[in-house]
């Protein structure tokens, strides 16, 4: 099987997988009071350490164990010694080997398909900075998942898994949290097609300890594991709970305010910068510096922020707090090209996806070509971003991420960013003014050679400028006022 066949074809049986994986683990951990889970067996300690290896090691990983297991007189033991050998000789014994690929190979081949994809995305690099704030759960979160509580590969498997599956679905199916009720709590929340939910109960079935240990709850597996996820958080303080949920906001997995306060009726895509507001120094949006890079899940919007043609009355209530962008959102608000998520609500500070962006480029200068097509593997045509994909790539503006697709759910760069507005202005001959000095930033090094020529335009245009300290921060992502604000300069040199 192809690698590229194999990766496209997962998308919908992936997200069945992982998310059975992933709640598998998520029962198991967040209170002591709460952990009823059966002893850390082989094949998920395997699944934990393979998706922490290097990107190389695992796709060769990957790509052999896909080979192996498509030879039906495969024999396990040498597969498990080559491998062993080869990739966790000090992380997995010999027996475990056998046992982990046993179940491995157990598994139907949408099964192993779902495997692999998730193998081939590698482990989440999440934020760290509020780890002390609630080092309790995620002391239990690493204990529960790799069996050693000071070892970050659980929570970093954890994240990975909620990542994995909003991006394997193409963004249309996902759990995310929210404020709860009281606000004081969380909630986990299920959006998408409920035959998916099904799909994903049914597959739970083969779990036996745990769906027993479930249905004190009902009789859905996937709506008990839900209710037993909110029950186990909502044990421990109350101050434990919010830092909690800031450090899942800083990860993209938490919508709304995590201060105690009713949340937004309509929430938006989930954010990275922990709420915290655009800082003083850069004169397109005053970038936020952040550790994050393009490696993130699909925050779809909601509301209008779709391929239509609506255009919204105007009256965002929680954009006063940004000045310097409040005329771009209002007047790309005006013609259309951006909408709020409901009841007055613009969540500015939320970050932006690679779709939801291109959606704002192709419809601020009306690219949109009816006859466009898209052939990116994580494209699905009949989702609201395809007809800005694929005119966008049509006119030459994106080429996707290198590997056949365009990166769905991703949250954008700084330097894709650029590098797609100078994209546009190249192909609408547009004449971008040399106005600033270059600068040669400290982290040069850190800028893709790709996206080299396109940030200098941009800066020399004064579109998108440094982050402060004389760094770009080119792996930053970009928030949704940040977005609307370059969106503005460029069309008022178009």
């Amino acid at each position: 099987m192809g690698k590229i066949f194999k990766k496209a074809i997962t998308r919908h049986i992936a997200f069945v997988i992982v998310f059975c994986f992933m709640f598998q683990i998520v029962i198991m951990t967040i209170s002591n009071q709460y952990v009823y889970a059966m002893e850390i067996n082989a094949f998920q300690k395997f699944m934990v350490e393979a998706l922490h290896l290097r990107d190389t090691p695992r796709n060769n990983m990957t790509d052999e164990l896909d080979e192996y297991f498509m030879n039906e007189e495969f024999d396990i033991n040498v597969i498990a010694q080559d491998i062993q050998n080869k990739y966790f000789s000090n992380l997995l014994t010999y027996n475990e080997a056998v046992e982990a690929l046993t179940v491995f190979s157990e598994r139907s081949e949408g099964g192993k398909l779902g495997l692999y994809a998730l193998l081939y995305e590698g482990a989440y690099n999440y934020n760290r900075d509020r780890e002390n704030d609630c080092a309790n759960i995620l002391g239990v979160i690493n204990e529960a998942i790799i069996g050693d509580a000071q070892n970050p590969k659980g929570i970093s498997t954890l994240i990975t898994l909620f990542k994995g599956a909003e991006k394997i679905s193409g963004g249309n199916t996902r759990v995310f949290a929210r404020n709860g009720n009281p606000v004081t709590d969380i909630e986990f929340v299920f959006e998408g097609k409920a035959s998916d939910k099904s799909s994903v109960s049914e597959a739970m079935n083969h779990f036996t300890s745990l769906v027993e240990r479930l249905a004190v709850y009902g009789s859905n597996n996937f709506d008990n594991l839900l209710s037993f996820a909110e029950e186990t958080v909502n044990s421990v303080s109350k101050e434990e709970i919010k830092a909690f949920k800031y450090f899942l906001k800083d990860n993209g997995i938490y919508e709304g305010d995590p201060e105690e306060k009713p949340p937004v009726i309509s929430p938006g895509p989930g954010s990275n910068n922990g709420g915290k507001n655009p800082g003083p120094q850069d004169n397109i949006g005053k970038d936020q510096p952040k550790d994050t890079t393009e490696q993130e899940g699909d925050k779809k919007d909601t509301e209008q922020e779709k391929d239509t043609d609506a255009k919204p009355t105007i009256a965002f209530k929680d954009i006063d707090h940004i000045p310097w962008a409040i005329e771009s959102i209002n007047v790309l608000a005006q013609k259309g090209v951006i909408s709020g998520m409901g009841d007055g609500i613009f969540a500015p500070d939320d970050n932006v996806t690679r779709e939801q962006f291109i959606r704002m480029i192709v419809y601020a200068f009306d690219l949109i070509d009816e006859e466009a097509e898209a052939d990116f593997f994580d494209v699905d045509k009949e989702a609201w971003y395809y007809k800005s994909i694929a005119s966008a790539k049509k006119h030459g503006i994106t080429e996707g991420v290198g590997d056949g697709s365009f990166g769905v759910g991703r949250e954008i760069t700084r330097q894709d960013m650029c590098v797609m507005l100078y994209r546009l202005s190249q192909q609408l001959s547009i004449e971008l003014p040399e106005t600033n000095k270059i600068i040669e930033f400290i982290d040069a090094d850190d800028i893709a050679e790709y996206a080299n020529v396109s940030i200098r335009k941009m800066q020399q245009a004064g579109i998108l400028n440094g982050v402060g300290e004389n760094r770009f921060a080119p792996l930053n992502n970009a928030t949704r006022a940040q977005a609307a604000r370059v969106i503005y300069l460029m069309l008022s040199y178009n």
